[in-house]
């Protein structure tokens, strides 16, 4: 079941070996104050053409994402993650509920039936707290 995984620094070399043919996105919380940045560097990384900011659009971005049919796991890393989007709590709490509740699920099981083609794939979110 994919999910989203609160851990120490000093646990992050075990959970890369957990996943060590993920497509592996690692994102710096410090560097992250909103959700217009997470945007910003997420697209680049997940390699998103279409840069629009809101929770919906980056749902539909994220289930739209064909190579990621090609790989069997991803891994979503954010280091530093008391930092991240620090004095945006709302934008923070979407965030984790964006993944849990809807891109999560998506590559669990619902990616199945609505894709031709479609496999169940692995993909956890690491949030680290440094």
């Amino acid at each position: 079941m994919n999910k989203i995984i609160k851990i120490a620094n000093y646990d992050l070399d075990k959970y890369k070996k957990q996943f060590k043919e993920a497509y592996i996105v690692e994102l710096d919380g410090e560097k992250i104050r909103s959700w217009k940045d997470y945007i910003k560097f997420a697209t680049k990384l997940f390699k998103i053409e279409n840069l629009e900011y809101g929770y919906n659009q980056h749902i539909d971005n994220m289930e739209d994402r064909d190579y990621f049919l090609n790989v069997n796991s991803i891994l979503l890393i954010v280091h530093n993650y008391n930092k991240f989007m620090k004095f945006r709590k709302k934008d923070k709490l979407l965030f984790e509920e964006v993944y849990r509740e809807d891109i999560l699920p998506w590559y669990d099981s619902e990616i199945i039936k609505c894709r031709v083609g479609g496999k169940r794939i692995d993909f956890n979110v690491l949030l680290i707290e440094e």
